[in-house]
């Protein structure tokens, strides 16, 4: 039995429901989900691939407003297909959050890899989670040594976005 699988039973008890956000045509990561996830009770998200919609239908639709995109972005750049899936796909599965009244739900995408190292600290998170957290994001790793040259790529980013801003 693999040593996480002990810990998803307490990820199971905190979370109301567990979506995995994935695409139909994705098979070889459904298989990889099934490894990766063994144990854990979720539910696989059919989003919107980018091969079955077009940017000028969405823009109709406003579902897609380049305009805002365009605003928001580092570069002023709008979104391309495949963002506008994963995007539309990450609102689509919070508004089935509210719609059927989760208080507690985990959204992971099926590329997911489950940190395997530091799965042991799954009950001290958890429990120090307060009462009124709105957003918890599990992919942060504050005290994960960088390599030097993403140090100097985020400064580089924040120096455009402050050039871009003048």
């Amino acid at each position: 039995m693999d040593p996480v699988s002990q810990f998803f039973p307490e990820i199971n008890r905190f979370f109301d429901h567990v979506y995995v956000i994935t695409l139909q045509r994705a098979a070889e990561r459904h298989e990889h989900i099934s490894r990766e996830l063994a144990g854990l009770e979720y539910e696989l998200f059919f989003g919107h691939d980018k091969n079955h919609f077009s940017i000028e239908e969405l823009k109709l639709r406003r579902i897609y407003d380049e305009q805002l995109a365009i605003a928001h972005h580092r570069f002023g750049k709008p979104l391309v297909p495949g963002m506008i899936g994963c995007s539309w796909s990450h609102r689509e599965v919070y508004e089935d959050i509210i719609r059927k009244n989760y208080r507690n739900a985990l959204v992971l995408e099926d590329d997911v890899v489950i940190d395997r190292k530091h799965m042991h600290l799954v009950h001290e998170i958890l429990s120090e989670v307060p009462p009124d957290w709105e957003l918890l994001y599990l992919g942060y790793a504050r005290n994960e040594k960088k390599p030097v040259l993403s140090t100097l790529k985020k400064l580089i980013y924040h120096i455009q976005r402050l050039l871009r801003n003048h």
